[in-house]
């Protein structure tokens, strides 16, 4: 059996589809601003230096000593979980545990993160200087 097709339901359904919607263009509105010419070509030249610091003995040295102090940062955060903290008031029964709080594990990462932006990276350094100076450095890109 056919149905008839009522041409009007078309109608308003492309009326309906060719309205925009208030949040349509909304995505289009915080889109952060362009650089300038200038910029663009600052930090295009320094991404080859910024490239050759990286693989240098002392940006490899650096970016070592931050993925050591993360991991054993990290280490020692599991080793302070609650078994452990159990088994050390065992070991240490006249300690005042009273006083003893849970770590955050959100605040300890927080912090973890916070100290290893002092790490003087080559990658810290230049969000250092673009912070301080203006100077683009870091490569953007906005896909």
């Amino acid at each position: 059996m056919t149905q008839k097709i009522n041409w009007n339901d078309f109608k308003q359904l492309e009326e309906e589809s060719s309205s925009p919607s208030e949040n349509y263009f909304s995505k289009y509105e915080n889109l952060p601003k362009e650089d300038t010419l200038v910029q663009n070509i600052t930090r295009s030249l320094y991404q080859p230096i910024g490239g050759a610091a990286d693989i240098s003995r002392i940006g490899i040295g650096a970016s070592l000593w931050d993925l050591l102090g993360t991991g054993e940062s990290l280490q020692a955060l599991n080793e302070l979980g609650e078994e452990r903290i159990k088994n050390l008031k065992e070991q240490f029964p006249s300690a005042p545990w009273e006083n003893y709080k849970a770590i955050d594990k959100e605040k300890y990462l927080k912090n973890l993160e916070e100290a290893r932006q002092t790490l003087p990276t080559i990658s810290n350094i230049e969000k250092f200087i673009e912070k301080h100076t203006g100077i683009p450095l870091e490569p953007q890109n906005f896909l």
